[in-house]
């Protein structure tokens, strides 16, 4: 959940509470506000646990979806881009955003929480470098 929809709801439950109308009404209030925070973290946990990221000799997959699942690929032949993205906390936790593009599909593939970004974007040069010297 973002700040400002934190921000929002804050306001939101300091305007409700204030009007007046009693204490069944700031706890149904209250209530309300922390089944939405929990279903909110739920609904993050069950993406971040069901996200799985691959790394083959020949391709990078995504395969992510609770309910159903979605898998996208790019082949490490046709990589057009590999980039990392670490912000101020992620250099701390030793963390990071790796997006990958494709220069034939036109796909982008942009995996979240990855622990030490620059080594996996490593891997990744490397196993491209092997199969661009078997293609010769």
């Amino acid at each position: 959940m973002s700040v400002t929809a934190i921000g929002f709801t804050w306001v939101l439950l300091s305007a409700v509470t204030n009007i007046g109308g009693g204490a069944a009404i700031k706890g149904g209030v209250i209530g309300l506000v922390l089944i939405g925070f929990g279903v909110g973290a739920l609904i993050i946990l069950l993406d971040w646990f069901s996200t799985h990221y691959i790394l083959t000799n020949k391709t990078v997959e995504v395969i992510s979806g609770f309910f159903t699942h979605n898998r996208t690929y790019v082949s490490l032949h046709d990589l057009s881009k590999v980039e990392a993205k670490v912000g101020i906390l992620g250099r701390a936790l030793g963390y990071g955003t790796i997006v990958i593009e494709s220069e034939t599909a036109e796909r982008r593939l942009i995996l979240h929480g990855i622990p030490s970004p620059y080594q996996v974007i490593d891997l990744i040069r490397e196993a491209r470098s092997e199969i661009a010297g078997t293609d010769r």
